[in-house]
């Protein structure tokens, strides 16, 4: 069994800094308020780095839920559950599990949400949720990592 890369299972252990973005090079910075929250997993690894839209409004998609960083405490102290693994995440939200499953050497990880006309507890429009994702993937430098809508495909094929 691998040795655990920290010895604390604390989530809270994790949490590094949240950094004001100044500027940014796409359409969401430009339209809201947004941050860095930076978690050093690892010694031997950079930071996983996750931007948020918001840090206190409790909207879907825009900041990192607690189960997030649970679920991310949980992996770093099991790794040999999805080495060399194919991970889907279901709601990923900021994908905050996802990257951290790349990192950790998963084969391949999807991470999936849902996003309709009709939702109202998200605080940017859901044509822009996947670039969201999708940026925070990118600026952790995470290739084997995809976003996907979830819906009836992940669960009846």
């Amino acid at each position: 069994m691998p040795t655990p890369l920290l010895k604390t299972p604390s989530y809270e252990s994790y949490f590094h800094e949240i950094q004001p973005i100044e500027h940014s090079d796409d359409i969401i910075s430009d339209l809201y308020q947004t941050s860095f929250r930076s978690f050093v997993f690892s010694e031997n690894q950079p930071p996983l780095t996750i931007r948020q839209t918001s840090h206190s409004l409790s909207k879907l998609g825009s900041s990192i839920w607690s189960s997030s960083l649970a679920l991310a405490s949980y992996l770093i102290t099991h790794p040999e559950l999805i080495s060399n693994k194919n991970v889907l995440e279901l709601g990923s939200g900021l994908a905050l599990p996802s990257i951290l499953s790349s990192r950790l050497n998963a084969k391949s990880v999807t991470a999936t949400d849902y996003w309709t006309d009709e939702e109202t507890d998200r605080l940017i429009p859901k044509e822009m949720y996947k670039d969201a994702i999708e940026y925070n993937i990118r600026i952790n430098e995470i290739q084997n990592c995809k976003v996907e809508k979830l819906g009836e495909n992940h669960f009846f094929n």
